[in-house]
């Protein structure tokens, strides 16, 4: 296996992390979040944010030289050689 097979695999882990961090933070929320609607007329839960924050905070602890690019709060570090794109 070569290098960049064990990265993608060591990322593949961490995505399911994240996946995990997100249903707990949806299961220890309110049933019903708070919705705004958004400038382009979509709607946004504060679920949603906190999902992103959260998954956001997780990548830069890990993976400090990676970008991130979140619907809700838009890019760090986009452009990256490696870029984590969430849409909670």
């Amino acid at each position: 296996m070569g290098n960049l097979d064990r990265r993608m695999e060591e990322w593949c882990g961490f995505a399911g992390r994240l996946a995990d961090e997100s249903r707990r933070i949806q299961a220890s929320s309110r049933r019903d979040p708070e919705r705004h609607v958004k400038a382009d007329r979509t709607f946004v839960t504060t679920l949603d944010v906190d999902i992103e924050k959260r998954c956001r905070a997780l990548v830069a602890e890990h993976y400090p030289d990676h970008g991130f690019i979140g619907e809700e709060g838009g890019a760090d570090n986009g452009d990256a050689e490696f870029v984590w794109v969430v849409d909670p």
